[in-house]
């Protein structure tokens, strides 16, 4: 584990690994995930899935809120993260999505690419099915009003953000 991380929730959890001798391959079969899951934990390119948590949790044998807390550092942008993929108008997600002719399948597209995310990927990561994410990347359907907040978290960027791109 020489990575280095680039979020409150990738240090946290190669601190957790290291102090247990754990592999981040071990880690992952644990957690029922590729091992590329908590490698891009650890990376700071994404964070776990909100419906993961309570998993990770279990796993490491600590109390759900506190996992909840460092991921909760990185979605709120609070604390030593690191800026990339944060909430901020200097952001590529942010100045992207900053075109009012912007549509939000492209800009979610683009963003994934960014962010080395497959439609997989960000279906993990959201807990609903692959099937969702690529309705949502070719425009086919929008985001439901209760997933928006699970979408933005899962980027790290506003909801306000996708809300006013699903409203484009």
């Amino acid at each position: 584990m020489n990575e280095t991380t680039g979020s409150a929730f990738g240090r946290w959890l190669q601190d957790r690994l290291r102090s247990r001798r754990w592999s981040v391959q071990y880690f992952a079969s644990r957690l029922g995930v590729h091992p590329k899951t908590p490698q891009s934990w650890i990376a700071g390119r994404s964070s776990p899935n909100p419906a993961r948590i309570e998993t990770i949790a279990r796993v490491l044998e600590v109390r759900p809120g506190e996992v909840w807390d460092v991921v909760a550092r990185d979605w709120l942008n609070v604390g030593d993260v690191a800026s990339e993929g944060r909430a901020s108008s200097e952001t590529p997600a942010i100045r992207t999505a900053a075109d009012p002719s912007r549509t939000l399948d492209s800009w979610l597209r683009e963003e994934a690419s960014r962010r080395g995310l497959s439609a997989e990927d960000l279906s993990v990561r959201l807990g609903v099915d692959v099937a969702t994410v690529r309705f949502w990347t070719s425009g086919l359907l929008t985001p439901s009003s209760s997933q928006i907040p699970t979408l933005a978290a899962a980027l790290g960027v506003p909801h306000e953000l996708i809300s006013s791109l699903a409203t484009n």
